[in-house]
């Protein structure tokens, strides 16, 4: 196995001043590594701008189970008479519009992209991954927006005081918010998998299928470290804060303004960064494209 040329600054790794002796001798592996391990740990860097975004992109995934709840219950989640809402099924909307927009992706609009593009799949694993995060900017700008929504509520209500109470608001102003990020699941984590998988070499194929789950994980970890950082800057002073305990004298909205600024920031960079990424198995994504455009 040959080195490649990218991260040459990795392949003193792989090299000794006495490799004719190499064979015979006991060299420790923290000595030196095998041509195969550098091109492994290349992989990784190569795809590590990535591997970021992933976890950036689940810093807002992770709202699903935390801010969102917490608006919900102060929320009215009645349907009718008999039929109430608990804030914790909310999420039911995130998958029901997954469910409902995979085939509608893969039967619509790949054919229509794949016209345009000519990509096999419509859209290349980065552009897939790429407008799953657009899309969980977007479910952030409409969660502040209700949010927005929510606070007036609560300052026209003599509950405004009265922590965990019941606003006169339907908790299904915040069915569009559920609905955008179930969408961006759909491009993102498939596209996340797909992406990892193909991109590293065979012999990590497993520590590729597992990283999208790395990303859930350190998102998840990674919003609770802003909310913490958050929490302690806005609470100086003596300051209630973006995030108290009292919801209805909270400022949630200012918390996802700063998550589409950073998710902004993030996208940015990702485009730089997918802009001049070159693909592990260029020839068959090139000849994916000539197969798209014969057919």
């Amino acid at each position: 196995m040959m080195l490649s040329a990218k991260y040459r600054w990795l392949d003193k790794a792989a090299l000794s001043p006495n490799i004719q002796h190499l064979e015979k001798s006991n060299v420790s592996p923290w000595s030196v590594c095998t041509v195969t391990q550098v091109e492994e740990v290349k992989c990784l860097v190569k795809i590590l701008p990535f591997l970021v975004a992933g976890v950036l992109f689940n810093t807002i995934i992770a709202q699903l189970t935390t801010l969102f709840i917490e608006q919900g219950a102060t929320m009215d989640g009645h349907l009718g008479p008999h039929f109430n809402m608990p804030p914790g099924s909310m999420q039911v909307f995130t998958v029901l519009s997954a469910i409902l927009f995979t085939p509608f992706y893969d039967y619509v609009l790949v054919p229509i992209l794949r016209k345009k593009t000519g990509h096999v799949k419509g859209l290349t694993t980065l552009q897939r991954m790429g407008w799953g995060i657009v899309l969980s900017i977007v479910a952030m700008v409409v969660a502040a927006i209700v949010e927005k929504k929510r606070l007036d509520v609560a300052k026209r209500s003599p509950l405004i005081d009265v922590p965990f109470s019941t606003l006169p608001i339907s908790v299904y102003w915040l069915v569009p918010q559920y609905v955008i990020v179930g969408i961006s699941l759909v491009f993102s984590i498939v596209g996340q998998m797909d992406f990892f998988y193909s991109e590293v070499s065979d012999g990590m194929r497993s520590v590729g299928i597992s990283l999208p789950l790395v990303c859930r994980g350190l998102g998840s970890y990674a919003s609770t470290l802003l909310v913490t950082i958050v929490t302690h800057v806005t609470t100086r002073g003596g300051k209630l804060g973006w995030i108290p305990v009292n919801l209805n004298r909270a400022h949630i909205d200012y918390f996802y303004w700063l998550l589409v600024a950073l998710m902004g920031l993030t996208l940015f960079l990702y485009v730089i960064a997918a802009h001049f990424y070159t693909y592990l198995h260029e020839d068959e994504y090139r000849k994916q494209k000539e197969i798209g455009l014969t057919t």
